[in-house]
């Protein structure tokens, strides 16, 4: 049986929280160069800032769980409070634990995300994808996802070596679409 069979897609729950906050540090670990915030950040979070987070989020948080726990994950946040944006949102912090990538979750991810997007309004998803991020950059334009903009030097990373800039590409993907499969 694969993990795929074994998986379940709901929204994020406070009694998640815990499985969250360590199945995001696990996507920092391996992704530090890619995602706006660094692992010794993620961990002076506490669970009662992330419950705070949840409560004000416009937006959702999903979540594939299977016996094990949490396995994967996507965020998008509309700017409701904007007028002028509320007709989008943002995709972000999607991440599938290793051991359960190539199986079509974060595809399975993406569109119930879609989904949701469209029961709420939504008329376009945005993402922002690190360039050298070649399998995330190649997965968004797969699901239907354009390139719309350009962003040099958009995450700075200290490091013992020094100063390191990473650019950043702008995607966004029209909810009437259906996704290429």
């Amino acid at each position: 049986m694969t993990a795929m069979t074994l998986v379940h897609l709901r929204t994020l729950q406070p009694a998640d929280l815990p499985a969250y906050h360590t199945l995001m540090r696990h996507a920092l670990e391996e992704h530090s160069r890619a995602i706006g915030i660094s692992p010794e950040e993620w961990d002076l979070i506490t669970l009662e800032a992330l419950q705070k987070h949840l409560e004000d989020l416009s937006g959702t948080i999903l979540v594939a769980e299977n016996e094990e726990g949490l396995v994967a994950t996507v965020r998008c946040q509309v700017h409701q409070q904007v007028s002028k944006k509320a007709h989008k949102g943002h995709v972000s912090w999607m991440y599938v634990l290793p051991e359960y990538r190539r199986e079509g979750l974060a595809t399975q991810l993406l569109d119930h995300l879609t989904d949701w997007a469209r029961a709420e309004g939504l008329e376009w998803l945005n993402i922002t994808v690190t360039v050298g991020q070649t399998e995330a950059q190649k997965f968004y334009r797969a699901f239907g996802f354009e390139i719309w903009g350009y962003e040099t030097h958009g995450l700075k990373l200290e490091t013992e070596l020094g100063t390191e800039y990473f650019d950043l590409e702008h995607l966004q993907y029209k909810l009437s679409k259906k996704p290429l499969k």
